[in-house]
Formats: C-alpha cells, structure tokens, sequence
C-alpha cells in the first residue's frame, strides 16, 4: 500500500510541469499550492473510494481548482476585511478562469469542467452556472467537499479559526443535500473514520510540500542569477 509521500513523489512531475508554466515568483500561487496539494490528496483518496480516479484527470483538477485567482489581485484575495459586493464577484470569477486557463494553457477539457464546477452546489444556488445536482460533475462535487473541509481544517489564510475535523465533518453534514452532495460526503467522512485520512497523513503531505515547494523555489532563483550574470 502506498504512502502519501510516495503518492505525492509519484505526482512531482506533473506538478513541476506545471509549476514551470506559472510565474513561480506569485505570491498568490506561493500561498494556493499548499491548499491545493492537500487538495489533491485528498481528492484522490476520496476518487478511489467511489471509483472515479482511474486516471489523472481528478487528480489534476483537484490541483488547478484554484488557478484562476492567479488572475485576481493579491490585494482582494488576502483583503483582511469584508469584501464589496463587486470584489465578491471577482473572486466568483476563478471558478470560471480556471476553467479556461486549464483548457487553453494545459489542454486539459475535461479536467477544466471539473475546476469550473467546484464551487457549484447541490441546491442549485452555487456559481459560475448555478447548476443543480446531477447537472454538477461528480469530479466537480468531490473537489467541492474536499476544498470546504481544507479550507475549515487546514488553510493557513483561514481569517476565521480553523474548525477541528470533527467540527468541520459537522459541518459538511449540516450541509449535505443542500451545498454538497450528501452521498459523497458520508463516504469522505468514512475515510477518517477508517483512518485513510487524518491529521498525520495530511502533515506528512505537507511536509512533502515544503521540501518542494523550497527546491523549485532555490532553482527558480539560480535560474535568476544566472540570468543575472549573463546580462550583465
């Protein structure tokens, strides 16, 4: 049975292909990466266990889901206050960048239906299409529940207090059949119940992570030196 880190370490060359094709110096991108890694994690467990990650198209898609805030300025996206009614509906936008940046950079149509869904809700009342239920990809309502109980658990930017996991599986139930598909939350929730998931497995990622995240950033700055010294 593989480990996280051997997950992950299998996952390296996608990842830095991409990585390569991003401005690497982002702000925005140094601080969605770690969101987006653990959801990509979590994602492919949560793909397996329903029968959906025969390839890695979900798993791709649980990593760009968040892509398109590259195009949104840093100031509204970490804006420590509320948001206007207008920078609302730029930050709702990325759903529907991602989408096109995953098909035009990446040549990847279906895992950018997958992005474009993520923030849609069973109800009908999410964004960008407002679709309801089985309209939504079921890649697109996976990621949905994964991204939600990160960003509750684990997002560093969270500006209210991150919940604990049971607090935040509350809330996933609470919101079953309304934001999120209730079928594919019960089967997340078993996965912490089985210890599939859990708070060290998830560290273990991040550590993962950040040995990473530090190795591409010492290259990028080589690159730079380099650069740097031909010029001049």
């Amino acid at each position: 049975m593989r480990t996280s880190s051997q997950f992950l370490l299998e996952k390296l060359n996608i990842v830095e292909k991409i990585y390569n094709r991003i401005d690497c110096s982002s702000e925005v991108l140094d601080v969605i990466m770690p969101h987006s890694w653990r959801v990509m994690f979590m994602t492919s467990q949560l793909g397996k266990c329903l029968k959906v990650e025969e390839n890695d198209t979900l798993t791709l898609a649980a990593l760009l889901h968040d892509v398109g805030k590259l195009g949104i300025s840093k100031e509204i996206l970490f804006k420590p206050s509320a948001l206007t009614s207008t920078e609302y509906i730029i930050i709702h936008s990325h759903s529907h960048m991602g989408n096109i940046i995953a098909r035009n950079i990446f040549n990847q149509a279906e895992a950018a239906v997958f992005i474009r869904d993520h923030h849609e809700r069973f109800d009908g009342k999410g964004y960008p299409r407002g679709l309801k239920g089985e309209d939504i990809s079921l890649e697109g309502r996976i990621i949905a529940i994964v991204d939600s109980f990160d960003a509750m658990v684990f997002e560093k930017r969270n500006y209210s207090k991150n919940k604990t996991i049971n607090k935040a599986i509350t809330e996933l139930e609470k919101h079953s059949w309304s934001q999120f598909d209730g079928y594919i939350v019960k089967e997340f929730i078993t996965l912490w119940e089985n210890n599939t998931l859990s708070n060290n497995i998830i560290r273990e990622v991040e550590a993962v992570i950040n040995n990473w995240l530090q190795i591409i950033t010492e290259r990028s700055l080589s690159r730079l030196s380099k650069g740097a010294t031909i010029t001049q």
